[in-house]
């Protein structure tokens, strides 16, 4: 499998600095590209905006998104920003731009709060079509190293699958 394009949903919470850094990893490791990308959420229910322009709500988040690079030199990135349901948004995006491979963080909820919170990362895992990498808050620094990669099997006699 090649991975091209990474996305890496960003909701700008903490939690997503440990995504990003796997995302540049693997991204420096196989030569894909990443996209940032991020669901602009109403905060009223949909059609009572009032005076209120999602564009401009939009504009402003890619403004901060824009702000969130590769933790790796030399990697290429994208920036996208959307309006609407987070995960529905997600996956249908992931779907129309041949995405590769989802890293997304997780809050880490449980028990009633993930029940009254609902899981963004829990929605795009049972509904990407491509495999979806979820890293949990607690994850420790991922070490590429420990993880061997084509060309490394490749070097050592091995085949490529």
């Amino acid at each position: 499998m090649k991975i091209n394009k990474i996305l890496c949903p960003i909701d700008f919470s903490k939690h997503n600095q440990i995504a990003n850094e796997y995302a540049s990893i693997l991204a420096s490791s196989t030569g894909a590209e990443i996209i940032y990308f991020h669901v602009t959420v109403p905060e009223a229910p949909y059609g009572a905006y009032g005076n209120i322009d999602p564009s401009d709500i939009m504009a402003k988040d890619m403004q901060r998104l824009r702000k969130v690079v590769p933790s790796v030199a030399g990697v290429s990135a994208t920036w996208e920003v959307d309006f609407g349901p987070t995960a529905k948004r997600i996956v249908q995006f992931s779907n129309e731009h041949a995405v590769d491979l989802i890293v997304v963080g997780t809050h880490g909820r449980s028990g009633i709060d993930r029940v009254l919170m609902g899981s963004v990362a829990e929605a795009v895992v049972r509904k990407a079509k491509c495999p979806v990498l979820a890293i949990k808050p607690q994850a420790s620094a991922f070490e590429p190293n420990a993880v061997p990669m084509e060309s490394e099997v490749l070097n050592s006699g091995g085949e490529s699958s």
